[in-house]
C-alpha cells in the first residue's frame, strides 16, 4: 500500500493537524524530492516524525499514517480525485500573495473557472431591494463579458450574486464555503449550492464532513478576497463581515470597489464608509467594467 503526495496531505488534514504542519510536511517532501513519488505509510511517518523533531510542532495522536487501513485508502484516493493542491496548474495564482494559503482544497464542479477572469462580489445578509437591483445589474454585466462572479454562499448578496449568475446564459460563479462540501450551508441555499456544482463551481479548504463554525467564516473571507484581482462590496453594515473580506483586499493590494448608498441607510454605511478611505465608489455600470477590463489587461487576460 502506497500513498501519493494529495493522498499523505488529506490523510493529514482528516486528523486535524495544523496549517503548519501541512505546510512543512510538504516542504520537506519537496527537499527530498518526493512530490512525485508514492510513499509507503512507514515512510511518510518517518517524515511526519522529522516534521515533528526539527520544526518543533504540535501533532495529534491520531497523526500516524502507520494506522492507516486498506479502506482509508480507498476514501483518500477518491477525496484526491477532487481535490487542488498548492502548486497544481489550478491552483488559484492570487492565492500564493495572501496570509496562509491553503496546502489543498476541495471542489465540486467545473475547475476550469479557475483560470479565468474572477470578480468577488460580497455584501450583507441584510438584502435591501435596492442591493437586488444592483446586484442584479453587476451580475448582469459581469457575466456578459464571460467573467468569473466569486462569492461566499451566505444569505443576503452572496446568494443573491450565485443565483442571478445561474440565471444569466453566460454566468458563471463560485462559491467558496466555510464548511465541507456534504453540507450545505445555510440550508436556505441548497437548491443554489446544488446547480452550482452541475455547472459552476464549490471550493471548500476543509474536509467533507466538517461542519460550519464560526471561526471558519473569517477565513474563507480571506480567500473570497484573495482569489480576485477586484472587489465590489454591494451592501454592508458598519459591522458587517463583508468589511473583513473589504480589508483582507486591501492588504492584498487589490482594487475594491462599494456600491455607494444614502446616508441614512443601515446597509450602505459600511460601503460609504469604504468609499471614505479609498474605495472606488460604482457611480455607474460601463465605467466599472472598463475599470476592470484594465485591470484584467494587466494580468494578461
Amino acid at each position: 500500500m502506497k500513498l501519493k503526495i494529495k493522498e499523505q496531505l488529506i490523510f493529514l488534514k482528516a486528523k486535524n493537524v495544523s496549517h503548519k504542519v501541512l505546510a512543512t510536511y510538504l516542504e520537506v517532501i519537496m527537499d527530498y524530492r518526493l512530490l512525485r513519488e508514492e510513499l509507503e505509510p512507514i515512510e511518510c511517518q518517518k517524515i511526519l516524525i522529522e516534521v515533528r523533531q526539527t520544526k518543533q510542532v504540535k501533532l495529534t495522536v491520531e497523526a500516524n499514517f502507520n494506522h492507516i487501513r486498506l479502506a482509508d485508502l480507498t476514501t483518500l484516493t477518491q477525496l484526491a480525485q477532487y481535490s487542488i493542491m498548492i502548486g497544481e496548474y489550478h491552483y488559484p495564482m492570487l492565492w500564493y500573495h495572501t496570509a496562509q494559503p491553503p496546502i489543498l482544497v476541495f471542489y465540486r464542479g467545473d475547475i476550469g473557472l479557475l483560470r479565468k477572469p474572477k470578480v468577488s462580489v460580497i455584501g450583507t445578509r441584510q438584502i435591501t431591494t435596492y442591493g437586488k437591483t444592483v446586484t442584479r445589474e453587476i451580475i448582469n454585466a459581469l457575466s456578459k463579458e464571460t467573467w468569473v462572479s466569486v462569492s461566499g454562499l451566505a444569505l443576503g448578496v452572496d446568494a443573491s450574486v450565485h443565483e442571478y449568475t445561474l440565471e444569466h446564459p453566460n454566468g458563471r460563479s463560485i462559491a467558496i464555503i466555510p464548511c465541507g462540501l456534504d453540507y450545505y450551508y445555510p440550508r436556505a441555499n441548497k437548491y443554489i449550492q446544488k446547480r452550482m456544482e452541475q455547472q459552476d463551481l464549490i471550493l471548500s479548504e476543509y474536509m467533507p464532513n466538517i461542519k460550519p463554525m464560526k471561526h471558519h467564516f473569517v477565513l474563507r473571507n480571506r480567500l473570497v478576497a484573495g482569489i480576485s484581482k477586484a472587489t465590489i462590496v454591494i451592501e454592508a453594515a458598519q459591522r458587517s463581515g463583508s468589511l473583513i473580506t473589504a480589508n483582507y483586499a486591501l492588504q492584498y493590494n487589490r482594487e475594491v470597489f462599494a456600491v455607494p448608498g444614502r446616508i441614512t441607510d443601515d446597509q450602505s454605511r459600511g460601503c460609504n464608509d469604504l468609499i471614505q478611505i479609498g474605495a472606488t465608489p460604482v457611480l455607474d455600470i460601463p465605467s466599472m467594467i472598463n475599470e476592470l477590463k484594465e485591470i484584467f489587461q494587466m494580468q494578461g487576460y
